[in-house]
């Protein structure tokens, strides 16, 4: 019934692991153990509880990384990992090394609460505001090491087994098939498309399901055979496919070819469509607060994010100029999309711009306090935008708003472009205010 691939479960306390492991089982007569089961079976019988009250959390975790280590021998199909199983790296790496896809059962903490709160069985559950503080921390640890990040609130744990079969099954069997969406690319641990597309579904009252799944080049073709099949219906790409999958997919839209980067992918008629809305998502931010046409535009870089908005300059009417440190580069760009080039030193140009749009890494990074260009490149009327979206407050836009320009900040493109692929994804109008209140915007 499935390809070979063994799963782990991961997720807090109260995610539902056991019983996405057990619905696993039973549809599909997979090997299934659970980790804390046998740690309980190694100490003679005594309980989770028992083991944290007699001999403290770190013994526990040393058998917790010891049964691991036994159980992955065995070969199993699928483990039902313990909450804290993350905590150790070691945990993490040998699951990786014996061929196990990382599911993160991601369930927010209310809910959490409301299945295992009080309960004498959860010994790290008994202050609620400790293990709130729990969750966040590990939080991170999961989104880090998951394949796949499996949002949980209303799906039982037959519908998560179901979708996780439909993903990783090479049965050629008719069987009725959720409708799913993904986001795709490494990393995929902060996206926030699960979020936006989630909201929007909910809201359409639909039975559609987004999740986030890391994938590499080598999955290109897999992901697109999953388009082809039906298991998957659409998908969002990020970072590092936007160009690799232009290969592969059957066709293309004007903005995806002439960006030469995808962000989004369909089904039409049968063929895999590769489109690009993320330079829509840069026309409506800016024209948010001015329109493009007959402005002066100025892109900071030459990567691929600066084709996106130089194809959106373009196709808006600005005057579209390019200013990058390697000038070959902002010059080749600038050619192909109708504008001129200049340096990033050229601290006159870049301040004669009506609208500015930063479009490098530089400010991505925690706690970076680098802009791309100094402060004195920004003037009172300017409308300047940073694509960066973490941190939000980059050193850039600090920059501008101390010179009295009008700041975008980047998560306003990661809405507008979430928007039109909902639109795609959907057929109808996105509920625009559904999926702000998502991004608490």
């Amino acid at each position: 019934m499935y390809d070979g691939m063994k799963i782990a479960l991961i997720g807090f306390m109260g995610a539902g692991k056991s019983s996405v492991a057990a619905a696993l089982a039973s549809r599909n007569d997979m090997r299934v153990l659970e980790c804390d089961e046998r740690i309980v079976e190694l100490c003679n019988g005594k309980s989770i509880p028992e083991i944290f009250k007699d001999e403290g959390e770190g013994f526990f975790r040393s058998k917790e990384s010891e049964v691991l280590r036994l159980i992955v021998q065995e070969n199993v199909d699928v483990i039902s990992c313990g909450g804290g199983v993350v905590t150790q790296d070691e945990n993490v790496q040998l699951l990786k090394e014996h061929g196990y896809r990382i599911v993160y059962l991601d369930a927010p903490f209310e809910l959490l609460c409301e299945r295992v709160g009080g309960d004498p069985s959860r010994p790290l559950f008994y202050d609620k505001e400790k293990a709130r503080q729990l969750y966040g921390e590990r939080e991170a640890l999961y989104r880090e090491c998951a394949d796949l990040i499996l949002p949980v609130g209303e799906q039982s744990a037959s519908s998560i087994a179901h979708i996780l079969m439909q993903l990783l099954s090479s049965s050629k069997e008719e069987e009725k098939k959720e409708s799913l969406y993904s986001v795709v690319g490494d990393p995929i641990c902060h996206s926030r498309s699960p979020l936006i597309h989630n909201a929007a579904f909910e809201a359409f009252e639909t039975t559609k399901y987004y999740f986030a799944w890391r994938l590499t080049g080598d999955d290109c073709k897999k992901l697109c055979r999953l388009l082809r099949s039906g298991a998957l219906a659409g998908a969002s790409v990020t970072m590092p496919l936007k160009e690799m999958l232009l290969e592969q997919v059957d066709e293309l839209t004007d903005s995806a070819q002439a960006i030469g980067a995808l962000n989004t992918l369909y089904l039409q008629e049968g063929k895999v469509v590769g489109d690009n809305t993320d330079w829509s998502g840069i026309v409506r931010s800016i024209e948010e607060q001015t329109p493009l046409v007959g402005k002066k535009v100025g892109v900071l870089g030459a990567g691929g994010t600066a084709r996106a908005a130089a194809y959106a300059v373009k196709e808006k009417g600005g005057a579209l100029y390019i200013f990058n440190r390697t000038q070959e580069k902002a010059q080749k760009l600038a050619e192909q999309f109708g504008g001129t080039s200049g340096a990033l030193s050229d601290e006159d140009g870049i301040r004669s711009c009506d609208i500015l749009i930063q479009t490098t890494s530089v400010g991505m990074k925690p706690n970076e306090e680098h802009s791309v260009v100094p402060a004195e490149c920004f003037r009172a009327g300017q409308v300047v935008l940073d694509l960066v979206y973490v941190p939000k407050e980059t050193r850039f836009l600090l920059f501008a708003k101390s010179a009295g320009a009008k700041v975008i900040y980047g998560d306003r493109v990661f809405l507008w472009q979430g928007v039109r692929q909902s639109e795609i994804f959907s057929g109808g109008k996105a509920p625009v205010e559904v999926m702000k209140r998502a991004l608490s915007l």
